[in-house]
């Protein structure tokens, strides 16, 4: 597995994040990233893996993670923290996970699946149930159908049912312990905000500690809708609450 090391001078012991990408049909490339960057600034290793399903390495790779979101990349994942520790100078006990859309439902799927991995978790605009995510798909994204089915699953499939609620943290908020934050645009079309509202509500109901950061007129990635007129929050404002939930991992 491949991925991208940012590490900022001197002997550690560090603290890191790992910064999923989107996707899952995505990659993580070699480009400039301005929070990156400001986090290893900060004195963070930054970890940017392409875990199996990625593309970029033929089509057996990105098949990997066929019906199986939060299963082997999650596993990845806790395989980078590990190779942190040994090869990158890393506080195994100061790890952050992150990530947007399928980095963020990496990251909701770690404080379930994995609760105690991670020091903190920062969510994006993260999926937390893919039944419901699949449903809420606009119909001309139905030329897409077979592939979105191949990792989401088939609402209609009763064969994906067990697959599609086992794999989807919203019902296993029970689990999470360590610090969230959510980040979530109200105008996503992709991910919609119900699915970053109900894992928050659960949360809180719960008492675990979670920060939930609604942008106005926003959608996947922060970006500016037109039907956004009105105060739009600043992608600063999710760039700060991001560090701040961050360094409750030092």
């Amino acid at each position: 597995m491949q991925a991208f090391l940012y590490s900022p001078p001197g002997d550690g012991p560090f603290p890191a994040v790992i910064d999923v990408h989107g996707g899952p049909t995505n990659q993580s490339r070699r480009e400039f990233n301005g929070f990156r960057q400001y986090l290893v600034s900060k004195g963070y290793v930054v970890l940017v893996p392409n875990v199996r399903g990625s593309t970029g390495y033929g089509k057996s790779f990105t098949r990997l993670d066929d019906l199986d979101l939060g299963g082997g990349p999650l596993q990845d994942v806790i395989a980078c923290k590990r190779w942190l520790a040994k090869e990158a100078k890393v506080d195994e006990n100061k790890v952050a996970i992150m990530g947007g859309s399928y980095g963020g439902y990496m990251t909701l799927a770690a404080a379930t699946f994995a609760p105690t991995e991670f020091a903190v978790h920062v969510d994006y605009f993260g999926v937390s149930d893919l039944k419901s995510l699949v449903e809420s798909f606009p119909p001309y994204w139905a030329a897409m159908s077979t592939f979105i089915y191949k990792k989401f699953g088939d609402p209609k499939n009763p064969e994906h049912e067990k697959y599609q609620h086992d794999r989807s943290p919203l019902y296993f908020v029970d689990k999470i312990e360590r610090p969230l934050l959510v980040v979530q645009g109200d105008h996503d079309a992709r991910v919609k905000k119900d699915q970053s509202d109900r894992i928050v509500e659960k949360l809180k109901a719960r008492n675990v500690p979670v920060h939930y950061l609604c942008s106005p007129g926003r959608d996947t990635g922060s970006r500016k809708t037109r039907a956004g007129s009105r105060r739009i929050a600043s992608p600063i404002d999710s760039w700060t609450a991001t560090s701040s939930t961050i360094r409750r991992s030092r």
